[in-house]
Protein backbone atom coordinates (compact mmCIF):
# COMPACT_ATOMS: atom_id res chain seq x y z
CA UNK A 1 0.00 0.00 0.00
CA UNK A 2 1.40 3.37 -0.94
CA UNK A 3 1.77 6.32 1.38
CA UNK A 4 -0.92 8.21 -0.55
CA UNK A 5 -3.48 5.46 -0.07
CA UNK A 6 -2.75 5.18 3.65
CA UNK A 7 -3.24 8.94 4.04
CA UNK A 8 -6.58 8.76 2.22
CA UNK A 9 -7.74 5.97 4.55
CA UNK A 10 -7.09 8.08 7.63
CA UNK A 11 -8.60 11.28 6.23
CA UNK A 12 -11.86 9.81 4.95
CA UNK A 13 -12.49 7.28 7.71
CA UNK A 14 -13.68 8.74 11.05
CA UNK A 15 -13.68 5.26 12.56
CA UNK A 16 -9.99 4.73 11.90
CA UNK A 17 -9.11 8.23 13.03
CA UNK A 18 -10.83 7.85 16.38
CA UNK A 19 -9.42 4.36 16.85
CA UNK A 20 -5.93 5.82 16.63
CA UNK A 21 -6.64 9.00 18.58
CA UNK A 22 -6.97 7.22 21.91
CA UNK A 23 -3.89 4.93 22.01
CA UNK A 24 -5.21 1.44 21.43
CA UNK A 25 -3.58 -1.48 23.20
CA UNK A 26 -5.65 -4.64 23.00
CA UNK A 27 -4.06 -6.26 26.05
CA UNK A 28 -5.29 -3.71 28.56
CA UNK A 29 -4.02 -5.68 31.58
CA UNK A 30 -0.51 -4.42 30.76
CA UNK A 31 -1.68 -0.86 30.06
CA UNK A 32 -4.13 -0.17 32.88
CA UNK A 33 -3.64 3.57 33.26
CA UNK A 34 -4.54 4.27 29.61
CA UNK A 35 -7.81 2.41 30.07
CA UNK A 36 -8.61 3.63 33.58
CA UNK A 37 -6.49 6.16 35.56
CA UNK A 38 -7.74 4.68 38.85
CA UNK A 39 -6.69 1.10 38.08
CA UNK A 40 -3.65 -0.43 39.76
CA UNK A 41 -1.02 -2.47 37.99
CA UNK A 42 -1.56 -6.23 38.03
CA UNK A 43 1.63 -6.60 40.07
CA UNK A 44 -0.05 -4.66 42.90
CA UNK A 45 -3.01 -7.04 42.88
CA UNK A 46 -0.97 -10.24 43.08
CA UNK A 47 1.87 -8.90 45.23
CA UNK A 48 2.52 -5.55 46.90
CA UNK A 49 6.15 -6.11 47.88
CA UNK A 50 7.60 -4.11 44.97
CA UNK A 51 6.01 -0.63 44.99
CA UNK A 52 8.02 0.81 42.06
CA UNK A 53 7.27 -0.20 38.47
CA UNK A 54 8.75 0.90 35.15
CA UNK A 55 6.79 -0.33 32.15
CA UNK A 56 6.77 0.07 28.38
CA UNK A 57 4.69 -1.18 25.45
CA UNK A 58 4.95 -1.23 21.67
CA UNK A 59 2.22 -2.12 19.18
CA UNK A 60 2.62 -2.60 15.43
CA UNK A 61 -0.71 -2.65 13.61
CA UNK A 62 -1.36 -4.01 10.13
CA UNK A 63 1.90 -5.91 9.74
CA UNK A 64 3.30 -5.69 6.22
CA UNK A 65 1.61 -2.40 5.27
CA UNK A 66 3.88 0.57 4.63
CA UNK A 67 3.52 3.38 7.20
CA UNK A 68 1.02 1.36 9.25
CA UNK A 69 0.22 2.66 12.77
CA UNK A 70 2.89 2.21 15.43
CA UNK A 71 2.16 2.96 19.09
CA UNK A 72 4.84 3.17 21.77
CA UNK A 73 4.53 3.95 25.44
CA UNK A 74 6.67 4.24 28.58
CA UNK A 75 5.66 4.97 32.14
CA UNK A 76 6.44 4.83 35.83
CA UNK A 77 4.12 3.94 38.70
CA UNK A 78 4.59 4.04 42.47
CA UNK A 79 2.17 2.60 45.00
CA UNK A 80 3.68 2.72 48.51
CA UNK A 81 3.56 -0.59 50.36
CA UNK A 82 1.86 -0.93 53.70
CA UNK A 83 -1.08 1.18 54.79
CA UNK A 84 -0.62 4.01 52.29
CA UNK A 85 -3.72 4.52 50.14
CA UNK A 86 -2.41 6.51 47.20
CA UNK A 87 -0.47 5.95 44.01
CA UNK A 88 1.17 8.23 41.47
CA UNK A 89 3.06 7.99 38.21
CA UNK A 90 3.50 9.36 34.73
CA UNK A 91 3.26 8.11 31.14
CA UNK A 92 4.56 9.18 27.74
CA UNK A 93 3.30 7.83 24.42
CA UNK A 94 3.58 8.30 20.69
CA UNK A 95 1.23 7.23 17.91
CA UNK A 96 2.74 7.37 14.41
CA UNK A 97 0.42 6.61 11.46
CA UNK A 98 2.19 7.51 8.25
CA UNK A 99 2.14 11.29 8.03
CA UNK A 100 -0.15 11.61 11.05
CA UNK A 101 1.33 11.61 14.54
CA UNK A 102 0.22 12.05 18.12
CA UNK A 103 2.47 12.59 21.12
CA UNK A 104 1.48 13.05 24.72
CA UNK A 105 2.41 12.88 28.36
CA UNK A 106 0.29 12.38 31.50
CA UNK A 107 0.72 12.64 35.23
CA UNK A 108 -1.36 10.09 37.12
CA UNK A 109 -2.66 10.19 40.69
CA UNK A 110 -4.99 7.80 42.47
CA UNK A 111 -6.41 7.43 45.95
CA UNK A 112 -8.01 4.33 47.49
CA UNK A 113 -10.79 4.02 50.08
CA UNK A 114 -10.48 0.77 52.04
CA UNK A 115 -13.32 -1.50 53.14
CA UNK A 116 -13.63 -4.89 54.73
CA UNK A 117 -12.11 -6.53 57.78
CA UNK A 118 -8.53 -6.32 56.55
CA UNK A 119 -9.00 -3.49 54.09
CA UNK A 120 -8.71 -5.90 51.17
CA UNK A 121 -11.62 -4.27 49.31
CA UNK A 122 -10.66 -0.91 47.84
CA UNK A 123 -12.38 1.77 45.81
CA UNK A 124 -9.75 3.60 43.76
CA UNK A 125 -10.33 7.11 42.37
CA UNK A 126 -7.90 8.34 39.74
CA UNK A 127 -7.04 11.20 37.39
CA UNK A 128 -4.72 11.58 34.40
CA UNK A 129 -3.74 15.15 33.50
CA UNK A 130 -1.51 15.89 30.55
CA UNK A 131 -0.76 17.44 27.20
CA UNK A 132 -1.42 16.06 23.70
CA UNK A 133 0.09 17.15 20.40
CA UNK A 134 -1.45 16.25 17.03
CA UNK A 135 0.38 16.92 13.79
CA UNK A 136 1.04 16.09 10.14
CA UNK A 137 4.50 15.69 8.66
CA UNK A 138 4.21 17.80 5.52
CA UNK A 139 7.57 16.59 4.22
CA UNK A 140 6.07 13.11 3.76
CA UNK A 141 2.96 14.29 1.90
CA UNK A 142 2.78 13.49 -1.81
CA UNK A 143 -0.20 15.51 -3.08
CA UNK A 144 -0.90 16.27 -6.73
CA UNK A 145 -2.72 19.47 -5.78
CA UNK A 146 -0.50 21.77 -3.68
CA UNK A 147 -3.60 23.79 -2.76
CA UNK A 148 -5.23 20.78 -1.10
CA UNK A 149 -6.57 21.84 2.36
CA UNK A 150 -4.46 19.11 3.97
CA UNK A 151 -1.33 20.83 2.63
CA UNK A 152 -2.24 24.17 4.23
CA UNK A 153 -0.19 25.11 7.28
CA UNK A 154 -0.42 21.82 9.17
CA UNK A 155 1.62 22.71 12.20
CA UNK A 156 1.15 20.57 15.29
CA UNK A 157 -1.56 21.64 17.69
CA UNK A 158 -1.27 21.15 21.44
CA UNK A 159 -4.21 20.40 23.74
CA UNK A 160 -4.51 19.78 27.45
CA UNK A 161 -6.47 16.73 28.53
CA UNK A 162 -7.88 15.20 31.71
CA UNK A 163 -9.08 11.61 32.14
CA UNK A 164 -10.95 10.25 35.17
CA UNK A 165 -11.78 6.80 36.45
CA UNK A 166 -13.14 4.65 39.27
CA UNK A 167 -11.81 1.16 39.97
CA UNK A 168 -13.16 -1.25 42.60
CA UNK A 169 -10.92 -4.11 43.73
CA UNK A 170 -12.26 -6.89 45.95
CA UNK A 171 -9.00 -8.25 47.28
CA UNK A 172 -7.70 -10.65 44.65
CA UNK A 173 -11.15 -11.97 43.82
CA UNK A 174 -12.48 -9.53 41.21
CA UNK A 175 -12.27 -5.96 39.92
CA UNK A 176 -14.59 -3.59 38.08
CA UNK A 177 -13.96 -0.11 36.72
CA UNK A 178 -15.41 2.69 34.64
CA UNK A 179 -13.49 5.58 33.08
CA UNK A 180 -13.73 8.53 30.70
CA UNK A 181 -10.53 8.91 28.62
CA UNK A 182 -9.80 11.67 26.08
CA UNK A 183 -12.84 13.85 25.55
CA UNK A 184 -12.22 15.17 22.02
CA UNK A 185 -11.31 13.97 18.53
CA UNK A 186 -9.48 15.69 15.69
CA UNK A 187 -11.27 16.71 12.48
CA UNK A 188 -8.79 16.93 9.60
CA UNK A 189 -11.44 18.45 7.30
CA UNK A 190 -11.72 21.68 9.28
CA UNK A 191 -8.93 24.23 9.54
CA UNK A 192 -9.39 27.62 11.14
CA UNK A 193 -7.97 30.88 9.82
CA UNK A 194 -4.68 30.22 11.62
CA UNK A 195 -4.28 26.84 9.91
CA UNK A 196 -4.86 24.79 13.05
CA UNK A 197 -7.10 21.75 13.35
CA UNK A 198 -10.55 22.11 14.87
CA UNK A 199 -11.22 19.74 17.79
CA UNK A 200 -14.60 18.09 18.30
CA UNK A 201 -15.56 16.84 21.75
CA UNK A 202 -16.77 13.24 21.59
CA UNK A 203 -17.12 11.47 24.96
CA UNK A 204 -15.48 8.07 25.30
CA UNK A 205 -16.62 5.64 27.99
CA UNK A 206 -14.70 2.51 29.04
CA UNK A 207 -15.90 -0.30 31.29
CA UNK A 208 -13.70 -3.16 32.54
CA UNK A 209 -14.54 -6.13 34.73
CA UNK A 210 -12.64 -9.29 35.61
CA UNK A 211 -11.96 -11.85 38.31
CA UNK A 212 -9.57 -14.51 39.54
CA UNK A 213 -10.61 -18.15 39.92
CA UNK A 214 -8.68 -20.95 41.59
CA UNK A 215 -7.72 -19.51 44.99
CA UNK A 216 -6.53 -21.60 47.88
CA UNK A 217 -8.23 -22.39 51.18
CA UNK A 218 -5.99 -20.22 53.38
CA UNK A 219 -7.31 -16.84 52.33
CA UNK A 220 -10.62 -16.29 50.60
CA UNK A 221 -9.40 -13.05 49.03
CA UNK A 222 -5.93 -14.28 48.06
CA UNK A 223 -5.61 -16.86 45.26
CA UNK A 224 -2.58 -18.99 46.06
CA UNK A 225 -3.07 -21.97 43.81
CA UNK A 226 -0.60 -23.26 41.23
CA UNK A 227 -3.07 -22.25 38.53
CA UNK A 228 -5.26 -19.12 38.51
CA UNK A 229 -7.79 -18.32 35.80
CA UNK A 230 -8.69 -14.70 34.97
CA UNK A 231 -11.68 -13.97 32.71
CA UNK A 232 -12.07 -10.27 31.80
CA UNK A 233 -14.14 -7.95 29.64
CA UNK A 234 -13.47 -4.48 28.20
CA UNK A 235 -16.36 -2.43 26.75
CA UNK A 236 -15.73 0.75 24.73
CA UNK A 237 -18.53 3.23 23.97
CA UNK A 238 -18.09 6.25 21.66
CA UNK A 239 -21.24 8.01 20.35
CA UNK A 240 -21.27 8.54 16.59
CA UNK A 241 -18.66 5.87 15.85
CA UNK A 242 -19.41 2.59 14.10
CA UNK A 243 -17.02 -0.05 15.43
CA UNK A 244 -18.18 -2.66 12.89
CA UNK A 245 -19.09 -4.80 15.85
CA UNK A 246 -22.37 -6.10 17.29
CA UNK A 247 -24.68 -4.33 14.81
CA UNK A 248 -24.59 -1.68 12.10
CA UNK A 249 -24.09 1.87 13.39
CA UNK A 250 -23.62 0.65 16.98
CA UNK A 251 -21.00 2.74 18.86
CA UNK A 252 -20.02 -0.15 21.16
CA UNK A 253 -17.08 -2.54 20.99
CA UNK A 254 -16.39 -5.43 23.37
CA UNK A 255 -13.18 -7.38 24.01
CA UNK A 256 -13.41 -10.67 25.91
CA UNK A 257 -10.34 -12.44 27.25
CA UNK A 258 -9.45 -15.36 29.47
CA UNK A 259 -5.95 -15.80 30.87
CA UNK A 260 -4.32 -18.57 32.89
CA UNK A 261 -1.47 -17.94 35.37
CA UNK A 262 0.86 -20.79 36.28
CA UNK A 263 2.34 -20.20 39.76
CA UNK A 264 2.31 -16.49 38.93
CA UNK A 265 5.39 -17.11 36.76
CA UNK A 266 3.92 -17.85 33.34
CA UNK A 267 0.64 -16.76 31.74
CA UNK A 268 -1.18 -17.69 28.54
CA UNK A 269 -4.35 -15.99 27.30
CA UNK A 270 -6.81 -15.88 24.42
CA UNK A 271 -9.55 -13.44 23.51
CA UNK A 272 -12.12 -12.32 20.99
CA UNK A 273 -13.26 -8.84 20.02
CA UNK A 274 -16.57 -7.85 18.47
CA UNK A 275 -14.50 -6.02 15.84
CA UNK A 276 -14.07 -9.62 14.70
CA UNK A 277 -10.50 -10.41 15.60
CA UNK A 278 -8.92 -13.15 17.68
CA UNK A 279 -6.13 -12.46 20.16
CA UNK A 280 -3.53 -14.60 21.91
CA UNK A 281 -0.91 -13.54 24.43
CA UNK A 282 1.68 -15.08 26.70
CA UNK A 283 4.29 -13.83 29.12
CA UNK A 284 6.61 -14.53 32.03
CA UNK A 285 7.36 -13.02 35.44
CA UNK A 286 11.04 -13.53 36.28
CA UNK A 287 12.53 -12.82 39.75
CA UNK A 288 15.95 -11.14 39.52
CA UNK A 289 18.72 -10.28 41.98
CA UNK A 290 18.29 -6.83 43.51
CA UNK A 291 19.53 -4.18 41.06
CA UNK A 292 17.41 -1.09 41.68
CA UNK A 293 16.04 -2.13 45.06
CA UNK A 294 17.03 -3.88 48.27
CA UNK A 295 15.06 -7.10 47.67
CA UNK A 296 14.42 -9.32 44.68
CA UNK A 297 13.42 -7.34 41.59
CA UNK A 298 10.99 -8.70 38.99
CA UNK A 299 10.98 -8.58 35.21
CA UNK A 300 7.70 -9.08 33.32
CA UNK A 301 7.63 -9.64 29.55
CA UNK A 302 4.49 -10.23 27.49
CA UNK A 303 3.75 -10.67 23.78
CA UNK A 304 0.33 -10.47 22.13
CA UNK A 305 -0.91 -11.13 18.61
CA UNK A 306 -4.18 -10.12 16.90
CA UNK A 307 -5.59 -12.10 13.98
CA UNK A 308 -8.60 -10.94 11.87
CA UNK A 309 -11.42 -13.44 12.27
CA UNK A 310 -13.68 -12.20 9.47
CA UNK A 311 -13.15 -9.52 6.83
CA UNK A 312 -15.30 -6.46 7.57
CA UNK A 313 -14.65 -3.10 5.99
CA UNK A 314 -10.92 -2.78 5.30
CA UNK A 315 -8.96 -5.99 5.80
CA UNK A 316 -5.72 -4.48 7.10
CA UNK A 317 -4.01 -7.53 8.50
CA UNK A 318 -2.52 -8.74 11.76
CA UNK A 319 -1.05 -6.80 14.69
CA UNK A 320 1.58 -7.57 17.33
CA UNK A 321 2.15 -6.04 20.75
CA UNK A 322 5.07 -6.29 23.21
CA UNK A 323 4.95 -5.29 26.90
CA UNK A 324 7.83 -5.06 29.38
CA UNK A 325 7.76 -4.12 33.09
CA UNK A 326 10.42 -3.97 35.80
CA UNK A 327 9.50 -3.69 39.48
CA UNK A 328 11.55 -3.24 42.63
CA UNK A 329 11.36 -2.30 46.32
Amino acid sequence: MTRKLLLIIFVVSPFLLVAQQTPYFHFFQQNWTFVNPAAVDKSFIFEENNPFILHASYRQQWIGIEDAPRIYYAGFEHKPAGDENFKWGFQFFGDQSGTLNTFGGYFNYGYALRFGRYGSRRLHLGLNAGVLRYGIDQQQLELKDPDDPVAIDARGTVYSDISAGIFYQSGRNYYVGISVPQLFTLDLHNLNEEGSFTPEKIPHLYFVVGGFLGGGEKCRSCPSADFILEPSLWVKYTPGINYFSLADNLPVSVDLQIRGYFREILWVGAGYGTNQHLAIDFGVNKPLPAILGDTNDKLRIGVGYNVPFQATGLDLGHSVEVNVAYSWH
